[in-house]
Protein backbone atom coordinates (compact mmCIF):
# COMPACT_ATOMS: atom_id res chain seq x y z
CA UNK A 1 0.00 0.00 0.00
CA UNK A 2 0.96 3.67 -0.90
CA UNK A 3 1.26 5.22 2.69
CA UNK A 4 0.79 8.43 0.54
CA UNK A 5 -2.75 6.98 -0.87
CA UNK A 6 -4.10 6.32 2.59
CA UNK A 7 -2.47 9.68 4.30
CA UNK A 8 -4.46 11.14 2.07
CA UNK A 9 -7.62 9.26 2.68
CA UNK A 10 -7.27 10.70 6.61
CA UNK A 11 -6.98 14.07 5.57
CA UNK A 12 -10.00 14.25 3.15
CA UNK A 13 -11.89 12.71 5.70
CA UNK A 14 -11.07 15.02 8.49
CA UNK A 15 -11.25 17.86 5.98
CA UNK A 16 -14.72 16.73 5.43
CA UNK A 17 -15.67 16.47 8.92
CA UNK A 18 -14.48 20.32 9.58
CA UNK A 19 -16.52 21.24 6.27
CA UNK A 20 -19.24 19.88 8.33
CA UNK A 21 -18.74 21.63 11.12
CA UNK A 22 -19.02 24.70 9.50
CA UNK A 23 -22.46 23.41 7.84
CA UNK A 24 -23.52 22.65 11.25
CA UNK A 25 -22.42 26.44 12.62
CA UNK A 26 -24.39 28.04 9.44
CA UNK A 27 -27.57 26.23 10.31
CA UNK A 28 -27.45 27.34 14.15
CA UNK A 29 -28.18 30.81 12.29
CA UNK A 30 -31.50 29.96 10.51
CA UNK A 31 -33.59 30.42 13.29
CA UNK A 32 -37.36 29.48 12.25
CA UNK A 33 -36.54 27.56 9.07
CA UNK A 34 -37.87 24.22 8.78
CA UNK A 35 -34.95 21.46 8.45
CA UNK A 36 -37.10 20.16 5.69
CA UNK A 37 -36.53 23.33 4.12
CA UNK A 38 -32.75 23.19 4.95
CA UNK A 39 -32.16 19.31 3.71
CA UNK A 40 -33.90 20.49 0.13
CA UNK A 41 -31.66 23.27 0.06
CA UNK A 42 -28.99 21.08 0.58
CA UNK A 43 -29.79 18.53 -1.91
CA UNK A 44 -31.16 21.56 -4.36
CA UNK A 45 -27.37 23.04 -4.25
CA UNK A 46 -25.51 20.02 -5.02
CA UNK A 47 -27.93 19.08 -7.94
CA UNK A 48 -27.32 22.48 -8.87
CA UNK A 49 -23.42 22.85 -8.56
CA UNK A 50 -23.13 19.15 -10.00
CA UNK A 51 -25.20 19.74 -13.35
CA UNK A 52 -23.17 23.19 -13.95
CA UNK A 53 -19.95 21.49 -13.84
CA UNK A 54 -21.19 18.60 -16.42
CA UNK A 55 -22.61 21.28 -18.89
CA UNK A 56 -19.71 22.84 -19.08
CA UNK A 57 -17.98 19.65 -19.27
CA UNK A 58 -15.83 20.18 -16.26
CA UNK A 59 -17.10 16.90 -14.90
CA UNK A 60 -18.54 13.77 -16.15
CA UNK A 61 -21.61 11.91 -15.08
CA UNK A 62 -21.77 8.61 -15.82
CA UNK A 63 -23.44 5.76 -13.28
CA UNK A 64 -22.09 2.02 -13.85
CA UNK A 65 -23.74 0.07 -11.09
CA UNK A 66 -27.66 1.94 -10.99
CA UNK A 67 -28.88 -0.24 -8.49
CA UNK A 68 -26.74 0.61 -5.74
CA UNK A 69 -26.03 4.06 -6.54
CA UNK A 70 -30.21 4.56 -6.07
CA UNK A 71 -29.79 2.67 -2.98
CA UNK A 72 -26.95 5.24 -1.93
CA UNK A 73 -29.13 7.88 -2.38
CA UNK A 74 -32.11 6.31 -0.85
CA UNK A 75 -30.01 5.10 2.47
CA UNK A 76 -28.19 8.80 2.25
CA UNK A 77 -31.43 10.81 1.74
CA UNK A 78 -33.01 8.91 4.76
CA UNK A 79 -30.28 9.00 6.67
CA UNK A 80 -29.96 12.88 6.50
CA UNK A 81 -33.66 13.92 6.88
CA UNK A 82 -33.72 11.54 9.61
CA UNK A 83 -31.01 13.32 11.48
CA UNK A 84 -32.73 16.58 10.57
CA UNK A 85 -35.90 14.89 12.59
CA UNK A 86 -34.00 14.58 15.53
CA UNK A 87 -33.07 17.13 16.18
CA UNK A 88 -36.26 19.25 15.98
CA UNK A 89 -37.77 16.62 17.61
CA UNK A 90 -35.24 15.18 20.76
CA UNK A 91 -32.86 18.04 20.55
CA UNK A 92 -28.91 18.41 19.14
CA UNK A 93 -27.67 16.56 22.00
CA UNK A 94 -29.18 13.59 22.19
CA UNK A 95 -29.91 13.95 18.08
CA UNK A 96 -26.32 14.33 17.45
CA UNK A 97 -25.33 11.30 20.19
CA UNK A 98 -28.11 8.90 18.77
CA UNK A 99 -27.04 10.14 14.87
CA UNK A 100 -23.35 9.76 15.21
CA UNK A 101 -23.79 6.03 16.15
CA UNK A 102 -23.44 5.54 11.87
CA UNK A 103 -20.42 4.24 12.29
CA UNK A 104 -21.24 0.99 14.40
CA UNK A 105 -23.14 0.41 11.78
CA UNK A 106 -21.38 1.22 8.78
CA UNK A 107 -18.20 -0.91 10.41
CA UNK A 108 -20.57 -3.99 10.50
CA UNK A 109 -21.89 -3.32 7.65
CA UNK A 110 -18.33 -3.48 5.78
CA UNK A 111 -17.70 -6.69 7.31
CA UNK A 112 -21.49 -8.62 6.40
CA UNK A 113 -21.50 -7.22 3.33
CA UNK A 114 -18.16 -6.53 2.10
CA UNK A 115 -15.87 -9.26 3.73
CA UNK A 116 -13.75 -6.30 5.67
CA UNK A 117 -11.78 -7.61 8.43
CA UNK A 118 -11.85 -5.08 11.49
CA UNK A 119 -8.94 -5.31 14.36
CA UNK A 120 -10.05 -5.94 17.65
CA UNK A 121 -8.02 -2.73 18.86
CA UNK A 122 -10.64 -0.69 16.53
CA UNK A 123 -13.60 -2.16 17.30
CA UNK A 124 -12.41 -1.02 21.25
CA UNK A 125 -11.45 2.29 19.55
CA UNK A 126 -14.70 2.95 18.28
CA UNK A 127 -16.71 2.05 21.35
CA UNK A 128 -14.43 4.54 23.02
CA UNK A 129 -15.37 7.27 20.22
CA UNK A 130 -18.77 6.63 21.85
CA UNK A 131 -18.71 7.33 24.78
CA UNK A 132 -16.33 10.65 24.24
CA UNK A 133 -19.39 11.71 21.97
CA UNK A 134 -21.82 10.93 25.12
CA UNK A 135 -19.34 12.43 26.99
CA UNK A 136 -19.23 15.44 24.73
CA UNK A 137 -23.24 16.17 24.92
CA UNK A 138 -24.06 14.89 28.43
CA UNK A 139 -23.60 18.66 29.90
CA UNK A 140 -26.47 19.55 27.51
CA UNK A 141 -29.02 16.24 27.85
CA UNK A 142 -32.73 16.85 29.82
CA UNK A 143 -34.02 13.94 31.57
CA UNK A 144 -34.58 10.99 30.10
CA UNK A 145 -37.09 10.12 27.13
CA UNK A 146 -40.76 9.21 28.16
CA UNK A 147 -44.31 8.91 25.84
CA UNK A 148 -44.11 10.72 22.46
CA UNK A 149 -39.85 11.22 22.37
CA UNK A 150 -39.19 7.57 22.18
CA UNK A 151 -40.94 7.69 18.75
CA UNK A 152 -38.55 10.02 17.54
CA UNK A 153 -35.72 7.91 19.42
CA UNK A 154 -36.65 5.29 16.77
CA UNK A 155 -36.94 7.30 13.90
CA UNK A 156 -33.28 8.44 14.66
CA UNK A 157 -31.65 5.21 15.29
CA UNK A 158 -33.20 4.41 11.93
CA UNK A 159 -31.63 7.13 10.66
CA UNK A 160 -28.06 5.63 11.44
CA UNK A 161 -28.61 2.63 10.18
CA UNK A 162 -29.39 3.92 6.84
CA UNK A 163 -26.12 6.41 7.10
CA UNK A 164 -24.47 3.19 7.99
CA UNK A 165 -26.02 1.52 5.04
CA UNK A 166 -25.19 4.59 2.88
CA UNK A 167 -21.19 4.07 3.22
CA UNK A 168 -21.39 0.84 2.93
CA UNK A 169 -22.75 1.37 -0.62
CA UNK A 170 -20.47 3.84 -0.88
CA UNK A 171 -17.25 2.16 -0.18
CA UNK A 172 -18.40 -0.22 -2.87
CA UNK A 173 -19.30 1.99 -5.38
CA UNK A 174 -15.74 3.54 -5.27
CA UNK A 175 -14.86 0.07 -7.88
CA UNK A 176 -17.50 1.14 -10.42
CA UNK A 177 -18.36 4.77 -10.40
CA UNK A 178 -16.95 8.55 -9.54
CA UNK A 179 -17.39 10.40 -6.79
CA UNK A 180 -19.19 13.02 -8.22
CA UNK A 181 -22.08 10.53 -9.44
CA UNK A 182 -22.07 8.53 -6.36
CA UNK A 183 -22.78 12.39 -4.45
CA UNK A 184 -25.34 13.05 -7.36
CA UNK A 185 -27.28 9.53 -6.61
CA UNK A 186 -28.23 11.43 -3.09
CA UNK A 187 -28.98 14.73 -3.71
CA UNK A 188 -31.30 13.60 -6.56
CA UNK A 189 -32.82 11.05 -4.09
CA UNK A 190 -32.70 13.05 -0.94
CA UNK A 191 -34.25 15.99 -3.00
CA UNK A 192 -37.54 13.61 -3.86
CA UNK A 193 -37.51 12.59 -0.32
CA UNK A 194 -37.72 16.04 1.60
CA UNK A 195 -39.25 18.31 -1.35
CA UNK A 196 -43.21 17.59 0.00
CA UNK A 197 -42.39 17.86 3.17
CA UNK A 198 -40.62 20.92 2.56
CA UNK A 199 -43.39 22.45 0.94
CA UNK A 200 -45.97 21.37 3.86
CA UNK A 201 -43.23 23.12 6.18
CA UNK A 202 -42.69 26.28 4.53
CA UNK A 203 -42.06 29.71 5.81
CA UNK A 204 -41.50 33.00 4.24
CA UNK A 205 -37.43 33.56 4.73
CA UNK A 206 -35.83 36.29 4.00
CA UNK A 207 -32.87 36.79 1.56
CA UNK A 208 -30.41 36.34 4.57
CA UNK A 209 -31.54 33.07 5.06
CA UNK A 210 -31.59 32.37 1.84
CA UNK A 211 -27.98 32.63 1.34
CA UNK A 212 -27.42 30.93 4.47
CA UNK A 213 -29.06 27.98 3.30
CA UNK A 214 -27.32 28.73 0.01
CA UNK A 215 -23.62 28.09 2.40
CA UNK A 216 -25.12 25.06 4.09
CA UNK A 217 -25.96 23.35 0.41
CA UNK A 218 -22.39 24.18 -0.70
CA UNK A 219 -20.39 23.31 2.33
CA UNK A 220 -22.80 19.95 2.14
CA UNK A 221 -21.89 19.43 -1.06
CA UNK A 222 -17.89 19.57 -0.69
CA UNK A 223 -17.71 17.69 2.56
CA UNK A 224 -19.88 15.03 0.60
CA UNK A 225 -17.85 14.91 -2.63
CA UNK A 226 -14.45 14.83 -0.14
CA UNK A 227 -15.53 11.91 2.21
CA UNK A 228 -16.96 10.10 -1.44
CA UNK A 229 -13.59 10.66 -2.57
CA UNK A 230 -11.74 9.68 0.75
CA UNK A 231 -13.37 6.38 0.83
CA UNK A 232 -11.32 4.77 -1.54
CA UNK A 233 -8.56 5.65 0.25
CA UNK A 234 -9.22 4.44 3.96
CA UNK A 235 -11.24 1.15 5.34
CA UNK A 236 -15.26 1.87 6.06
CA UNK A 237 -14.47 1.66 10.45
CA UNK A 238 -11.24 4.41 9.64
CA UNK A 239 -13.69 6.33 7.57
CA UNK A 240 -16.85 6.41 9.83
CA UNK A 241 -14.73 6.76 12.62
CA UNK A 242 -12.41 9.90 11.71
CA UNK A 243 -16.11 11.68 10.79
CA UNK A 244 -16.77 11.64 14.65
CA UNK A 245 -14.40 14.38 14.31
CA UNK A 246 -17.33 16.77 13.39
CA UNK A 247 -18.71 17.10 17.19
CA UNK A 248 -15.43 17.42 18.05
CA UNK A 249 -14.78 20.90 15.69
CA UNK A 250 -18.30 22.18 17.03
CA UNK A 251 -17.18 22.13 20.15
CA UNK A 252 -14.56 24.09 19.44
CA UNK A 253 -15.99 26.09 17.54
CA UNK A 254 -18.41 26.98 20.10
CA UNK A 255 -15.35 28.32 22.59
CA UNK A 256 -13.72 29.76 19.81
CA UNK A 257 -16.33 32.25 18.43
CA UNK A 258 -19.29 32.09 21.08
CA UNK A 259 -17.15 32.39 24.28
CA UNK A 260 -18.64 28.52 25.46
CA UNK A 261 -16.98 26.95 28.80
CA UNK A 262 -15.44 23.85 27.66
CA UNK A 263 -16.60 21.22 30.92
CA UNK A 264 -14.70 18.47 32.04
CA UNK A 265 -17.13 15.75 30.34
CA UNK A 266 -16.89 17.94 27.13
CA UNK A 267 -12.97 18.00 26.95
CA UNK A 268 -12.64 14.20 28.26
CA UNK A 269 -14.83 13.27 25.34
CA UNK A 270 -12.88 15.34 22.88
CA UNK A 271 -9.94 13.59 23.58
CA UNK A 272 -11.42 9.89 23.92
CA UNK A 273 -12.62 10.83 20.39
CA UNK A 274 -9.27 12.54 19.30
CA UNK A 275 -7.01 9.25 20.55
CA UNK A 276 -9.69 6.92 19.01
CA UNK A 277 -9.09 9.00 15.57
CA UNK A 278 -5.54 8.73 15.67
CA UNK A 279 -5.72 4.93 16.72
CA UNK A 280 -7.66 3.84 13.77
CA UNK A 281 -5.59 6.13 11.58
CA UNK A 282 -2.30 4.41 12.31
CA UNK A 283 -4.34 0.56 11.52
CA UNK A 284 -4.96 1.73 8.12
CA UNK A 285 -4.77 -1.29 5.35
CA UNK A 286 -4.58 -1.39 1.61
CA UNK A 287 -7.42 0.55 -0.22
CA UNK A 288 -9.84 -0.47 -3.11
CA UNK A 289 -9.13 0.18 -6.61
CA UNK A 290 -11.99 3.00 -8.02
CA UNK A 291 -12.89 4.94 -10.44
CA UNK A 292 -11.38 8.68 -10.49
Amino acid sequence: MKTSHYLRGVLGMSGSAVLFSGMALLISYAEGVSFFTIALFRFIIGLGILTTLAIFRQIRLEFNNRLLLFLRGLFGGIGVTLFYLAIVKIGIAKGTVISNTFPVFATLGGVLFLKDRVRPLVWLSLGFSLIGLALLTRSTWSSGFSGENDLWVVWASIGAVAGGAAIVCVKRLRETDTSVSIFLSQSLIGFWIVLVPAGLTASKIGLGIVWIMVGVGALATLAQLLMTWSFAHVPISTGSLLSLLTPVCNVILGVLLFKETLTTGEAIGSALILLACAVVAVLGKEPIAVRR
